[in-house]
């Protein structure tokens, strides 16, 4: 069984959330998902602040560490994911970080993987309320989205 860790850097700046469309060829290609930084075995927050993705997402702008949130074990056939997501807020996006924005009030519309569709779930407090409500709103009747592999 393999372990990887995952950290998903959660990053807003007004009403614009980042989020990526997920490359290569696994079991989560075309979903999307925040910026991830995966590292080798469990690492600090502290770790990741000095790793070039995270520089080339939020440059030299002012940003706060909102809160840390980690999700529940990820179980796969192979591989364990540990994932953590990181909950940043900054008043400017980075030009490499701009492209990734999208409406936050739209996140709800984009497919995720399961790991992350369980993420509304693991918040804290009624302070990320819309965020909540957003993700939600674009849900199908169902609940799930058909092309999330579940």
């Amino acid at each position: 069984m393999r372990d990887r860790w995952f950290h998903y850097l959660h990053i807003t700046s007004g009403d614009q959330t980042l989020l990526c469309r997920r490359e290569g060829r696994d079991i989560w290609q075309g979903l999307y998902e925040f910026p991830l930084i995966e590292t080798p075995e469990a690492a600090a927050f502290e770790t990741l602040l000095a790793l070039p993705r995270f520089g080339e997402l939020l440059g030299g702008a002012a940003w706060r560490l909102l809160r840390t949130i980690p999700l529940p074990k990820h179980q796969l056939s192979h591989q364990r994911i540990h994932a953590t997501v990181y909950r940043i807020e900054t008043p400017v996006l980075a030009p490499q970080a701009a492209r990734l924005a999208v409406p936050t009030a739209a996140v709800g519309e984009y497919a995720l993987p399961r790991l992350l569709d369980r993420y509304p779930d693991c918040l804290p407090d009624v302070a990320d309320i819309d965020y909540i409500i957003s993700i939600r709103r674009a849900r199908p009747p169902s609940g799930r989205w058909p092309c999330a592999g579940r």
